[in-house]
């Protein structure tokens, strides 16, 4: 008597177990909120120069501390506030012309959103900045301590015109 009762008490607290250890798994915005510190920055595109169509690599030198993403999720009835700051350094490589350093520096203040998929196709990462600019990026990783994105963003410059690059941004904590 003594042992059926002692499977059945065993039984109940396995049970409660299972019961209470149900949490939901954090969603893609759940694991993106937070303040991340930028630690890699890379661009590759072409460049009209001369009436040529010329490719170019971007590469970060120099990450000043400041650069880095806030990501902040609010309530149900507001929107998701992302501010970011970038001030880079980094080595231009244009192939019949050279290696040179530039400066990039941006902010960006906005909202933001994560778009889900069927896991077919890799989930996106939306920022609105306030001036109604939508950037889109694909996560490529996310992980407890990091994330990576690639993005397509037009580039507006006086000299060179108008460019589309190709942007991976990585992020860590």
């Amino acid at each position: 008597m003594k042992k059926h009762l002692f499977l059945a008490a065993m039984a109940l607290v396995g049970l409660g177990g299972t019961f209470t250890s149900c949490t939901p798994d954090p969603t893609v915005a759940d694991r993106m909120e937070g303040t991340w510190l930028l630690n890699d920055l890379s661009m590759s595109g072409n460049l009209n120069i001369m009436g040529q169509s010329v490719p170019f690599t971007l590469e970060d030198s120099l990450i000043r501390p400041s650069s880095e993403c806030t990501l902040v999720q609010e309530s149900k009835n507001t929107v998701n506030s992302a501010n970011y700051l970038l001030d880079v350094r980094g080595l231009v490589t244009i192939p019949a012309f050279g290696t040179f350093g530039t400066d990039i520096q941006d902010t960006v203040a906005g909202t933001w959103a994560i778009k889900p998929t069927d896991g077919v196709v890799l989930d996106s990462l939306i920022i609105t900045k306030n001036d109604g600019t939508i950037e889109r990026f694909e996560i490529i990783s996310l992980l407890e301590t990091s994330f990576r994105v690639r993005g397509r963003q037009t580039i507006e410059d006086p000299a060179a015109g108008t460019t589309s690059v190709t942007v991976e941004l990585g992020y860590g904590r």
